[in-house]
């Protein structure tokens, strides 16, 4: 056996808060590791027994258990192990006032080792397409098919899915050239769905019958560094205003009038770039373009990497855009504005730990080997990923200048609030510790919740929920 290696990273459900806790590592009834999570909500990376990557099924399983005060459990079982590559499993946490309960994830085969036939959806006709300006959107909605028959709609960011998407369909090993051509495939497909607007009336966007989107799956960190480098790039076909309706099959066990997975690895091991196999597969006037308008990215890479000795405005707004990250991520160190000096270079490291970058600049795409970064520069990746992380917390945060945060020590002792004196000592002081106080009504004054908390209020079903908030509202603040 071969060693390959696995980060577990735990937030709140709307991955803006991290969370501290406890990681098992388990295959079957063998304890693996048992790990603790640090102020990011992140555990050590650790090794672990994988398969040779020229093997029939080139990867292993491992089991994950996370633990918290105040949320529920999440079992995530067979979380796929490759030799030499960091699988990173994202597990988002939901708050809970109740006692045992679990959350259970069933990570299913990689898609190459168990395929099955995608909907074969015809895309709309270009003459049925009002011309629009191509945009890279912030999130889509995915409408998911359980096994059960249980359906449901996600909505998740858009490079987070194609990562998803990617690391259950590409196996990491592969030639990077071809490990680009079906990300640029994965990449298209779903641009064209958003193009043509084809399950508009539905309320999604595309469907896993489409592409195979594993909801609480891990992600595989060289092929995540791949889609950084190249999300907003698509296959659009000379004389048509959308991207390419880019099917796909793995060509092995299934094909369709499309790519094929398998032979894009023998056209890269002869050399031919990502550009060069799809035209093996497409039409030969397609072309690779790149989209400048990305929403949520509210502020665009400078243009050059940033890095220890420079200074400027571009410096200043990545220290600003650090330190906000920091007040939610808190082992990210504070920075000091001015110079990139020692402090933000060692805010870049923790930050980029928190992702494990395996960084894969643009002009290194085609080459055959990856590098992995210790340095504390910001390429595009990095800076990408930086704005990214603050758009959300910042969605999920409260902006008024009327609030502020205060903790929560003690209920009013009167016979009103007996009941949610109660309610409250039940509360895990890990989890509610912070509530947030408005000053703006002069007669009486109103408590708003936190994300988290009010996530947890949402979430709760086994609780009186006006009774919790009112708790909330009568606590004394110090």
């Amino acid at each position: 056996m071969r060693i390959g290696y696995l980060k577990v990273n735990i937030t709140t459900k709307n991955g803006s808060l991290p969370v501290q806790g406890t990681i098992t590592i388990s295959n079957g009834e063998t304890l693996l590791y048992q790990l603790q999570t640090d102020k990011n909500g992140v555990t050590e990376i650790v090794a672990l027994e994988a398969p040779a990557n020229d093997s029939a099924i080139p990867y292993s399983v491992c089991d994950v258990r996370a633990e918290a005060d105040g949320f529920i459990v999440v079992n995530v079982f067979g979380v796929h192990i490759f030799e030499n590559e960091t699988s990173i499993l994202p597990i988002n946490m939901t708050p809970s006032l109740a006692s045992m309960e679990t959350i259970d994830i069933h990570i299913p085969p990689h898609k190459l080792t168990h395929p099955t036939k995608q909907q074969a959806n015809q895309p709309s006709s270009q003459q049925d397409l009002p011309h629009q300006e191509l945009c890279i959107p912030e999130y889509i909605t995915v409408f998911i098919q359980q096994s059960d028959k249980t359906e449901q709609h996600k909505q998740i960011s858009f490079i987070d899915y194609i990562q998803n998407v990617a690391s259950h369909t590409i196996y990491p090993s592969w030639p990077l050239a071809a490990i680009e051509a079906n990300i640029y495939c994965i990449i298209s497909l779903t641009l064209n769905l958003l193009y043509t607007k084809k399950h508009q009336m539905q309320g999604y966007d595309i469907t896993t019958h489409e592409q195979t989107f594993v909801e609480g799956g891990h992600i595989i960190g060289s092929i995540c560094s791949m889609v950084e480098c190249i999300f907003n790039r698509c296959i659009v076909q000379e004389g048509h205003p959308e991207p390419l309706y880019a099917q796909y099959s793995d060509g092995k066990y299934i094909t369709c009038p499309g790519l094929w997975q398998w032979n894009t690895v023998q056209l890269a091991e002869r050399g031919h770039n990502a550009l060069d196999i799809l035209r093996h597969f497409y039409p030969q006037d397609i072309e690779i373009v790149e989209i400048n308008n990305t929403k949520g990215n509210k502020e665009p890479f400078p243009g050059y990497p940033l890095k220890e000795g420079m200074s400027g405005s571009h410096v200043q707004h990545l220290q600003v855009m650090l330190n906000q990250i920091g007040a939610n991520f808190q082992a990210i160190p504070a920075i000091e504005p001015g110079e990139f000096g020692p402090q933000t270079t060692a805010a870049v490291l923790v930050f980029k730990n928190m992702y494990n970058f395996d960084p894969i600049s643009p002009n290194d795409i085609e080459s055959t080997t990856r590098r992995v970064s210790s340095d504390g520069i910001v390429d595009k990746i990095t800076w990408n990923r930086i704005s990214r992380t603050l758009s959300v917390i910042i969605a999920n945060s409260y902006e008024s200048e009327h609030t502020k945060p205060v903790k929560i020590t003690k209920i009013h002792e009167t016979n009103t609030t007996q009941h949610n004196n109660n309610l409250l000592d039940k509360i895990p002081e890990s989890s509610y510790e912070y509530i947030v106080s408005s000053q703006s009504s002069q007669k009486s004054p109103e408590f708003i919740l936190s994300p988290a908390h009010n996530e947890a209020l949402n979430q709760a079903s086994n609780i009186n929920q006006l009774a919790f908030k009112l708790a909330l509202a009568y606590c004394l603040t110090t």
